[in-house]
């Protein structure tokens, strides 16, 4: 059992390297294929391991094949229905193919399992904004904020939602007065 531990651990760690530099390249197909290749293996050794179909979904994911990683998440919270985590890595997988609304559900559930695991907060709030509710959306992020005030994403997409705030208002005071003119909003806003 030690040594499924660390071998968690490091296909983990793998998944961040990979992740990092996702690109179409070579050495990113070779590895994803060869991890894919490999838990596909540990999958049929260790049926009944949540963790293991956890991270074959995982690469599943980074591969873009979002059918097979929908499916794998799914017998990992067959196996492990309460792992929150597990829920919101199914929302990933819904985000990434932009099925928003089950995307939401998906970490709706997480949150109902664990109410302060904030990438789920951050992940309904990024789908709000891809449908572009923008109002919505930051409440989400500010929660994910409240929950960890090192969230990098978080802090971004409130940023992005700040931004597009201060355009709306600036337009809005065009239209009100179009005598209204500022070069340094003019030069932002282009």
């Amino acid at each position: 059992m030690k040594g499924l531990k660390h071998l968690l651990i490091f296909a983990l760690l793998n998944f961040c390297a990979v992740s990092l530099f996702a690109q179409e390249n070579a050495e990113v197909t070779k590895a994803l294929t060869e991890g894919i290749a490999k838990y596909e293996k540990l999958v049929k050794e260790q049926p009944d391991s949540a963790g293991v179909h956890n991270v074959l979904a995982t690469y599943y994911l980074y591969s873009k094949d979002f059918q097979k990683s929908f499916d794998t998440f799914q017998k990992a919270i067959k196996l492990s229905p309460e792992n929150y985590t597990y829920y919101n890595n199914t929302a990933v997988v819904l985000f990434q193919a932009n099925k928003l609304e089950e995307a939401k559900a998906y970490a709706t559930k997480a949150l109902s399992l664990n109410p302060l695991y904030s990438p789920a907060y951050s992940l309904i709030g990024s789908a709000y904004m891809k449908q572009n509710n923008l109002l919505v959306a930051k409440a989400y992020f500010e929660k994910a904020l409240s929950l960890n005030s090192n969230d990098a994403d978080a802090r971004v997409e409130l940023a992005k939602i700040s931004y597009q705030e201060a355009k709306n208002y600036y337009q809005e005071a065009q239209i009100i007065n179009p005598k209204t003119k500022s070069e340094e909003m003019d030069k932002l806003f282009k």
